[in-house]
């Protein structure tokens, strides 16, 4: 008893040994496939840190421009709040002004027939008003003058007696023909003061409905303006809707480029673009890509297939993202890309795996269709179809 045999112990330590060397040989596996998963680049232990720092750096510079971006998407969204609350009260107002033009353009044409005009000799009246004085005055110097005739006549009459031999039919006519042109002139003068007076009343009315129009017209030009704001009628061809399409855009590009960045090494990056469309076209949804390697932008339509395919894989992650953080409890776990990592090389290829695995990882069902071979031996579990001169078949492979 309490006596270990040496050859009892032996065998421990040989089986301790033992499993010391598979646990070695495991060790090694799983570093060697690590160390064939890590870039050429970052083999260097130099480079790696080197590599590491950039990230770093780049983490702390994406962490600011994110929590500008938040700060500016809440401001931008209170500042949407009340636009919406402005253009509503705005539209209304709008709609009240046109009604109220409508009835005072109505009330001026009524008026116009009432006294029966047109707008064009309305204009025509409107200006002969102004002569009624140099009229009123030139038939008071006709009736002055013609008195002092008069008084001219009765005094000769007078002065001639019963020795003046006068032709008294010819006088007497042309008494009657000056007594007629006064009757004249006097009605006219008459009808003239009467148009005055009506004209003058409806110059003043006019005058009331210009004074409320130019009111209700400094209304219309500040909504007015607003409408062509929010159509896009404006400098940059960007109308409200854009406008908030374009913050939505922003986040779906934001969180795109997370993956875009990985699935690239760092080369692209989106961005969302101001640049003024052709006249005839709104702007403010176009996206540019800024490659680190030129140091220059350009536009998406440049890449080629498999740079798409990174692209259009990482804004549609990025608008899954967008969608789960503004839909509260709505979630988007189950996500089916149909083709396109034929075109991918096999370092891309990789990259974009590991960014699917991610997702798996974080709980999402993630489903490829695809007839790449290199995915078979990436993918676990998958419903093969296997075709023949008979037909196809299908078979699950976990």
């Amino acid at each position: 008893k309490g006596i270990v045999r040496f050859d009892d112990m032996q065998i421990k330590i040989n089986k301790k040994i033992q499993e010391g060397l598979n646990k070695l040989t495991e060790v090694s596996t799983k570093l060697k496939d690590v160390y064939k998963r890590v870039p050429l680049k970052l083999r260097n232990y130099n480079n790696f840190n080197k590599e590491v720092k950039l990230k770093e750096n780049k983490y702390k510079e994406l962490k600011l421009i994110y929590e500008k971006i938040i700060k500016k998407y809440n401001d931008e969204k209170l500042e949407i709040r009340n636009l919406e609350s402005l253009n509503k009260m705005l539209s209304e107002e709008f709609t009240k002004l046109k009604e109220e033009i409508k009835i005072i353009e109505k009330l001026f044409d009524n008026k116009l027939i009432e006294f029966e005009f047109t707008k064009d000799n309305f204009q025509v009246a409107f200006d002969n008003i102004k002569k009624i004085n140099d009229f009123e005055m030139e038939l008071d110097n006709y009736n002055k003058e013609l008195n002092r005739k008069i008084s001219q006549y009765d005094m000769l009459v007078n002065e001639i007696g019963e020795n003046k031999v006068e032709d008294i039919e010819i006088i007497g006519k042309e008494i009657d023909s000056k007594k007629t042109l006064m009757k004249k002139e006097n009605e006219e003068k008459n009808y003239l003061s009467n148009r005055y007076d009506n004209n003058y009343k409806e110059l003043k009315n006019i005058e009331l409905l210009n004074k409320k129009v130019e009111k209700i017209e400094k209304k219309f030009f500040i909504i007015g303006d607003l409408s062509n704001i929010a159509n896009g009628n404006n400098e940059k061809r960007i109308s409200f809707e854009r406008y908030v399409l374009a913050a939505f855009l922003e986040d779906i590009i934001y969180a795109a480029n997370t993956r875009l960045d990985k699935m690239t090494d760092g080369r692209y990056q989106m961005l969302r673009t101001d640049k003024k469309e052709r006249a005839n076209k709104q702007s403010g949804l176009e996206i540019e890509v800024f490659d680190n390697y030129t140091g220059k932008t350009r536009h998406v339509k440049t890449l080629s297939g498999g740079e798409s395919f990174k692209a259009s894989l990482s804004m549609a992650l990025g608008l899954s993202d967008v969608v789960q953080e503004y839909a509260g409890n709505v979630r988007l776990d189950t996500m089916f890309i149909d083709e396109g990592f034929g075109t991918l090389d096999s370092e891309s290829l990789d990259s974009a795996i590991n960014c699917l695995i991610d997702l798996q990882k974080n709980g999402r069902l993630v489903g490829i269709i695809s007839h790449v071979p290199e995915l078979k031996e990436r993918i676990p579990s998958r419903l093969e179809v296997i075709s023949s001169n008979i037909g196809s078949r299908t078979r699950f492979v976990i």
